[in-house]
């Protein structure tokens, strides 16, 4: 039996632009999207004009949503490297907070980084070190560990 909710050429055009929009290697999307929008009427679920009106702005909202990440993506490459490694990780928090410790004593004097400045240096350090845990668990990097201990043998 045939789909015989009624599909507006808004729902098409909405489905072609988000299909579109979201790039070629997604093109199963655009059967995907138009199934939804018909609904299943055989079994009683029609979506009223409404609905799958909000459904459309939905299904371009998340092929938009695609296709910046999709344009970001090599962006973050650099990032991902620096984050995959602890070695690389500690030597860019020490790279941070040892520029900032070389700015506050060319600035301010060694008096200066001494008394006040190291309490700088190190909430820069604990900033940094929260960040690197936080990006890592939002962009799914585990470290492998490195020791190689005998009791798990």
């Amino acid at each position: 039996m045939k789909n015989s909710a009624p599909r507006t050429c808004g729902d098409g055009l909405a489905v072609d632009t988000g299909a579109f929009v979201a790039g070629r290697h997604r093109a199963h999307l655009r059967e995907e999207w138009a199934a939804i929008l018909a609904g299943d009427p055989g079994n009683g679920i029609v979506l009223s004009s409404r609905r799958r009106m909000r459904y459309a702005i939905g299904f371009l909202w998340a092929a938009l949503r695609m296709r910046l990440r999709d344009l970001v993506a090599p962006l973050w490459m650099p990032v991902d490297w620096l984050l995959s490694v602890e070695s690389r990780t500690h030597g860019f928090i020490a790279s941070a907070v040892g520029a900032q410790i070389l700015y506050i004593q060319y600035a301010d004097g060694l008096h200066a980084l001494v008394t006040e400045g190291w309490g700088w240096c190190a909430g820069c350090g604990i900033a940094l070190r929260l960040s690197v845990s936080w990006l890592r668990r939002v962009r799914g990097i585990e470290l492998t560990s490195t020791h190689n201990d005998s009791r798990d043998q």
